[in-house]
């Protein structure tokens, strides 16, 4: 059967992705019950986060996390909460390995790849299995970045179509631009590295 879009809409937001880094290392030697239990802990984690600064998670991806703001609702800040998720998701994960270490568990690292565009947003689905869900090219470009972090040794890319709409907020470097796959336009990236004091 074919995939439907019921009440699907262009929207402009933020797409945000993230990654485990040692997800093999994980589950080298272990249960999958145990991985999945380490794995639930990290994403109830991540979705606290998410929905505490407007976002709503739109799939999980075996490890992966694909999270959109603005595109299930209004939005005019998008792109700075996306980016406060990604640095407080960073921030909280570093405290669930300490409680993971003391358990034996190895530490883990994320990857975050935010960017912001067009989107459409909407159900999609057929039948019986419907969900919200986002496409695009914003949405592509968004996974693509989340990989660069391996290229760069970071743990959170953003895009110039980003930093455009933050006002400053947060401290960046630019890391120049880089083609990805699938993709003509080369892409300008930039790595997070704090909130401004002044924000």
């Amino acid at each position: 059967l074919p995939m439907l879009c019921q009440k699907c809409h262009e929207r402009q937001a933020t797409v945000f992705f993230t990654d485990v880094r040692n997800y093999t290392t994980l589950c080298e030697g272990r249960a999958p019950e145990t991985v999945v239990a380490i794995l639930n802990e990290l994403f109830a984690m991540m979705s606290k986060v998410i929905k505490s600064h407007q976002g709503c998670i739109v799939d999980f991806i075996g490890d992966a996390v694909l999270a959109a703001f603005g595109a299930h609702k209004d939005d005019p800040n998008h792109a700075a909460n996306a980016v406060a998720t990604a640095l407080e998701a960073q921030a909280e994960l570093d405290r669930l390995n300490v409680t993971w270490q003391k358990r034996g568990i190895p530490r883990l690292e994320i990857g975050v790849g935010v960017h912001s565009g067009e989107v459409i947003a909407g159900i999609v689905g057929s039948g019986a299995r419907k969900k919200f869900g986002v496409t695009g090219d914003t949405v592509n470009t968004g996974s693509r970045v989340e990989g660069l972090n391996k290229e760069f040794s970071t743990s959170i890319l953003i895009t110039r179509e980003t930093v455009e709409r933050l006002n400053g907020r947060f401290k960046v470097e630019n890391k120049g631009e880089v083609k990805v796959k699938g993709r003509e336009k080369a892409v300008e990236v930039f790595e997070v590295l704090g909130t401004e004091k002044a924000a």
